[in-house]
């Protein structure tokens, strides 16, 4: 199976702080894989050295080509979108020119195609981001990301602060853009979500790679090793 990301020897430093220490994962075309991990582990800060938003040593190859010489949006452009924890929306605008803001790429993803994807959103396209609820806010930062047409779509805890019912929904909506061939990388805490629609995981611990697995293989006890230090 083609391989759309492959990351080799990432390593990451804040100050004297190593976030990121020799790691490597690849996700192949049309396959969501997991990264979990505690607070700190370096999960975020793995998303950002795939887009350029840290300095970062090692290798980024997606679909072939190396992109880790390359400047953010340029990134974006060769087909890396990121959405972000926190969700980074402009609260001023609305939520279509939110999305339109995404629209680097052409391709499948449209205003429409969201809207689709999510139907609440259409009613709410005039409304400032702002005035839009937690869960709104991360439909319009999924939608964003998808507007970018990437071959690879990269989301930062798409499930942080939010209601599990709301979150259900969420998932539900990237279980649907996974099963339409999109590559994902999720990064997520609630790692019950995470397995549901991840085919494999790749757990880190202090900015080191300690677990990877097919979903389906992957044990609750060895999450739990992984996640504090015991052997694996």
């Amino acid at each position: 199976m083609p391989v759309s990301l492959e990351v080799q020897g990432i390593d990451a430093v804040y100050g004297h702080f190593p976030a990121l220490t020799d790691v490597s994962l690849s996700v192949a075309t049309g396959e969501t894989l997991a990264v979990i991990g505690a607070n700190g582990a370096g999960k975020s800060t793995l998303l950002r050295a795939v887009v350029g938003q840290v300095s970062a040593t090692g290798s980024v190859v997606l679909d072939g080509t190396r992109i880790d010489g390359l400047r953010p949006h340029e990134r974006v452009r060769r087909g890396v979108s990121l959405v972000p924890e926190g969700r980074r929306l402009f609260p001023s605008l609305s939520v279509r020119e939110n999305l339109r803001i995404g629209a680097v790429r052409p391709g499948p993803w449209t205003v429409d195609a969201v809207h689709d994807l999510f139907p609440d959103l259409a009613a709410l396209r005039d409304r400032p981001a702002g005035a839009l609820s937690g869960g709104e806010q991360q439909a319009v930062a999924i939608g964003r990301g998808l507007m970018a047409n990437p071959s690879v779509l990269l989301l930062d805890e798409v499930s942080l602060g939010l209601a599990p019912v709301v979150v259900e929904r969420l998932y539900a909506a990237l279980a649907q853009i996974g099963a339409a061939g999109m590559t994902m990388l999720v990064v997520e805490q609630d790692v019950g979500q995470a397995l549901r629609i991840a085919a494999r995981v790749h757990c880190l611990r202090a900015g080191r790679t300690v677990l990877t697995g097919a979903s389906a293989d992957v044990t609750p006890e060895a999450v739990t090793a992984a996640y504090f230090g015991a052997a694996t």
